[in-house]
């Protein structure tokens, strides 16, 4: 059960009190990239997730790949995030690929500074590693705000298997047991 903030300081953890989890800096799971943070005038809107409050970005090289510790034969559900929040300062968003080890998963395609986007795909663990990887396709610098790995129920997600894995797109999360409605 691994909660990353990507660009948090190397000794850094903390509780997120958007949804109450630690989240630990993503320096153990990669070894390049620079950290950064957005534009404190985004608007991202006040409690907001913590964890968008940085990132990791890849001036260097053309794919840069996290290293997630993964127990042979488990499924896990893979969450990354994304939010631009004009980091660098250009005001340009950039467009970049997202592969499950060599697998394509998905483009990150931002549309806004504080448009956020997570995908999540389902899969089994074939090593005793998960490798997500960003790929630089030249129209702009990657980066990334979060990663969560979660292990599943065995039969959850019962198509997903050690040669398929299933990509998710989220249209809306609710919560229907709580209290207060967010968003």
């Amino acid at each position: 059960f691994i909660s990353i903030d990507c660009g948090l300081s190397e000794t850094h953890s903390y509780i997120n009190s958007y949804d109450n989890l630690t989240y630990v800096s993503d320096d153990g799971f990669i070894d390049s990239g620079v950290n950064g943070r957005i534009d404190p005038t985004t608007s991202i809107g006040k409690g907001s997730n913590e964890a968008y409050y940085t990132v990791r970005s890849f001036p260097n090289y053309k794919r840069n790949c996290y290293q997630l510790p993964a127990t042979v034969g488990t499924k896990y559900i893979l969450r990354a995030a994304f939010l631009y929040g004009n980091y660098d300062r250009l005001n340009t968003i950039p467009s970049f690929d997202l592969y499950f080890g060599a697998d394509f998963w998905d483009t990150v395609n931002l549309t806004s500074n504080d448009q956020s986007f997570r995908p999540e795909l389902v899969v089994q663990a074939e090593s005793n590693y998960l490798f997500v990887c960003l790929v630089n396709t030249g129209r702009g610098i990657p980066f990334i705000s979060g990663l969560k790995l979660r292990p599943l129920n065995p039969d959850m997600y019962a198509p997903a298997n050690s040669s398929l894995s299933l990509a998710l797109k989220t249209v809306k999360r609710v919560d229907v047991g709580a209290n207060n409605y967010t968003v």
